[in-house]
């Protein structure tokens, strides 16, 4: 008896389970139905049809037109005066009068400084007196010899007397010219003492000290003339094709100077040791706002291309030598367009053949797609 009722338990079992699993709305089978997927974020740019699976690439495109490309030639100098020297003693003496200050503008020939010159006061006036001697001695010795050769000229003079007065002549000749060479030296000294501005700019370092002994050679100041400043620069080869005397620059220094010069030299050989050919620029600086010593950026433009349809450099794709953009077509899908470069300026390059006014150029995502991907339009630039 309990065989046959342990029968009819597992039996009544295997019942209900038939029954619940072929239940149209109950049982167990009703507790394992399919979870639907989650709701997609709009957000990511990827649709998706459970019927169709269609996916969307999202891109940025760039609508493109005509414009004009320039190309400018950017160089990096350091700014010098246009006159610049160092003036240093020519004589030795004690500094007794200094005239002017670190800073000052002086004209050429203006006295800036000098040292205890009386005796090469007095030596000046040594040497005029000696010239002066040495003229009227000359003189004489001249009318003497106009005397002689008549004399000699009659035979009432040996030819000894004759050639012995000529010779005194040749004598005073080169006294003369002795003292004047004299004279010329002592004039030197003397102006040597009082330190006269060789060109005129302002003095940028001063060395002179009342009191102080200066030896020659030793540096009595430095002039720049910074009303005028000059960028001695290079360029290779590739830009000095461009270039020519008088073309404009902007020249530029960090992001608060901006000034207009000009090129004033182009060297036709290449530097000693480098690859760049001279360039010399010059710019006015009336204000003092720039000053020698400064680094700065000059911008020279070169060539304009007008009406061009151009585009990064970045966006091409290459393969097997030949270039490419992705395009967007009217059915909201990608288009692999093989495109034919020219003129390559700073970081665009122009399209010479395959691009066309108001297609839409892929610029980011591209690296995404394929021919007649389905693209999502995230943002369109003009």
């Amino acid at each position: 008896m309990k065989k046959i009722g342990l029968y009819l338990l597992c039996g009544g079992l295997v019942l209900l389970l038939t029954t619940g699993c072929t239940g149209a709305g109950g049982g167990i089978g009703s507790l394992f139905k399919k979870r639907k997927p989650p709701a997609q974020d709009p957000q990511q740019g990827e649709y998706e049809e459970m019927s169709g699976a269609i996916k969307k690439v999202p891109v940025v495109v760039k609508r493109i037109k005509p414009g004009d490309l320039t190309r400018y030639t950017l160089v990096t100098g350091v700014l010098e005066g246009e006159t610049d020297i160092a003036m240093k003693s020519q004589v030795s003496g004690t500094v007794i009068d200094v005239y002017k200050s670190l800073g000052d503008w002086v004209d050429a020939g203006v006295e800036i400084g000098r040292i205890e010159n009386t005796d090469y006061e007095v030596q000046l006036k040594q040497a005029r007196a000696n010239v002066l001697s040495a003229q009227a001695s000359y003189k004489v010795l001249e009318l003497q010899m106009k005397a002689t050769e008549k004399l000699y000229a009659g035979r009432n003079i040996s030819e000894n007397e004759y050639m012995t007065a000529q010779s005194n002549l040749q004598k005073a000749r080169a006294a003369q010219d002795g003292a004047e060479a004299s004279l010329q030296l002592a004039e030197k000294n003397y102006n040597n003492s009082r330190f006269l501005a060789p060109v005129s700019g302002y003095i940028a370092g001063l060395s002179l000290e009342v009191g102080e002994t200066i030896t020659t050679g030793a540096s009595v100041c430095s002039i720049v003339n910074t009303k005028r400043l000059l960028v001695n620069t290079g360029v290779g080869e590739s830009d000095i094709v461009y270039l020519h005397r008088g073309q404009k620059v902007m020249v530029r220094y960090g992001n608060t100077v901006e000034r207009p010069g000009r090129i004033a030299g182009i060297g036709i050989k290449r530097s000693e040791n480098t690859a760049n050919y001279p360039l010399k620029i010059e710019l006015d600086n009336p204000d003092r706002t720039l000053y020698p010593g400064m680094i700065v950026q000059c911008s020279i433009k070169t060539k304009t291309w007008k009406n061009v349809l151009y585009i990064p450099q970045k966006d091409l794709l290459e393969e097997y030598d030949q270039h490419y953009l992705f395009v967007v077509t009217d059915e909201g899908k990608s288009h692999k367009l093989r495109v034919v470069l020219g003129e390559k300026i700073g970081e665009n390059v122009i399209i010479s053949q395959g691009l066309q006014p108001g297609m839409e150029v892929v610029t980011d995502g591209a690296e995404n797609l394929t021919e007649g991907t389905a693209v999502d339009i995230r943002i369109t630039n003009d």
